[in-house]
């Protein structure tokens, strides 16, 4: 029980420290990212040290061992970062923020690690960032309902107190994994209450003014009909289902799509993203903007391609995404590391992107589960916000790691797990029982 208690307190000690990142208001009260950065690292802590260690270190190896290559992708891309970042003299005082968030996406990248062989940590880690959206939520209807425009408004009146479209395409990527979860809940009570608070944070996201973050919320609708109808596996039953369950999702996201188009232009609520979503509709080449009055943010990566061509190797070098040092587009993510870090460090990285989707979607083959499901739609959610937004640093992928988990880990090793945990040799817990028990 001490043991549980112990593990459990990192957990949540860690969770708190991701799940500020979903209530910006709340976290710049509490010190911003330093306390992200110091609660993630007490929490880490807590879970190696306080009678775990053997635990702990067992899950890390054994996930390292089933995930090289995409640590390997990871490392050269960190070390094309840092040596980027150094070609451009960086300067501390001004860039210190980026260092921070590398490190907060390590720490998330080890929890990951770590709750992919702990199933029932990751639920309930998950379920604990539900304050801090609906925290997030009241200030947000607050500030709706008191001046009848979206929150994308706020930014310059109160320094983007309510987020950037980074921030709501995180909050929309930890809706969806909720969604999943609650989709498997077998407590009624839970599932029922889980869901009329999606209603509320469903209608935050709606709010927020960014387009992207909304329009990436009903592709990953789609992308869970298209995952049930491909994936899933065969049954008497699931024959039906199959097309029971993924039309109304595909159906209901073009619809979505079309309808936010075509909404009222004079509620300021929404105008912004009617804007951008009609724009898109009638010429997808503006990436939501006129493309005829030579608005089109696509514009951007013929300048990424530009500075590619100049160092095709090893890229220009760069801190991403703030630095004014470089000269790539800064809005597109993919065509942005080609430019600031090459084929090497680029490539990498869209290598350790592409692993992602294959693993998730093995995954859910595997588990058949809701929450598999949705961690593919959020594992969508990242590629396609790096397409057409600099969404590939930073929070999102933080989230990736810590809730969307697109790691793999052998049946052998996972079944290997379920029986160490009800294993008395635990509760010896030392190095010598571990090794006997790995032998026999």
């Amino acid at each position: 029980m001490i043991k549980k208690l112990n593990v459990s307190f990192g957990v949540i000690l860690t969770s708190i420290a991701l799940g500020l990142n979903f209530a910006p208001i709340f976290m710049a009260q509490c010190g911003g990212s330093w306390t992200v950065l110091i609660l993630a690292c007490i929490g880490i802590f807590c879970i190696k040290y306080q009678q775990n260690d053997i635990k702990f270190t067992f899950a890390i190896e054994q996930e390292c061992s089933s995930n090289m290559l995409m640590l390997v992708c990871l490392i050269v891309y960190y070390t094309s970062v840092i040596i980027g970042a150094l070609r451009w003299d960086f300067a501390w005082e001004t860039e210190s923020h980026v260092v921070k968030t590398h490190v907060i996406n390590l720490l998330g990248l080890v929890m990951g690690l770590f709750f992919v062989v702990n199933k029932q940590y990751s639920r309930w880690a998950a379920y604990m960032s539900i304050p801090f959206l609906l925290l997030s939520t009241y200030w947000l209807n607050r500030y709706v309902s008191m001046t009848g425009e979206s929150a994308k408004f706020a930014l310059s009146e109160f320094e983007g107190a309510f987020g950037s479209s980074s921030n709501w395409q995180v909050f929309g990527m930890q809706v969806f994994i909720i969604l999943g979860l609650l989709m498997d809940e077998k407590n009624i009570i839970i599932k029922i209450l889980g869901f009329l608070v999606l209603l509320l944070l469903y209608r935050s996201i709606f709010l927020c003014g960014f387009a992207t973050p909304i329009g990436l919320l009903i592709i990953a609708h789609g992308v869970l009909g298209v995952i049930f109808f491909f994936f899933s596996k065969t049954t008497r039953y699931s024959k039906i289902l199959k097309l029971i369950i993924p039309i109304p999702l595909v159906i209901g996201a073009l619809y979505a799509f079309i309808a936010i188009g075509t909404m009222d232009e004079n509620d300021k609520r929404f105008s912004d993203i009617q804007y951008r979503f009609k724009q898109f509709r009638e010429d997808w080449r503006g990436g939501g903007y006129d493309y005829n009055a030579g608005q089109s943010r696509f514009e951007l990566i013929n300048i990424s391609i530009a500075a590619f061509k100049q160092a095709p190797i090893f890229g220009v070098g760069g801190v991403y995404p703030t630095s004014t040092k470089h000269t790539t587009g800064g809005h597109q993510s993919m065509f942005d590391f080609f430019g600031l870090y090459g084929v090497v460090g680029g490539g990498a990285y869209i290598l350790f992107i592409i692993l992602c989707l294959k693993n998730s979607i093995v995954k859910y083959r595997r588990q058949q589960s809701w929450f598999a499901a949705s961690q593919i739609s959020v594992t969508v959610m990242f590629i396609i916000g790096g397409l057409v937004n600099p969404c590939w640093v930073g929070m999102p992928v933080t989230i990736l790691f810590f809730y969307g988990q697109p790691f793999m880990i052998s049946p052998a090793i996972e079944s290997m797990w379920r029986r160490m945990m009800k294993s008395e040799q635990w509760q010896i817990g030392s190095k010598l029982q571990k090794g006997r028990y790995l032998s026999s």
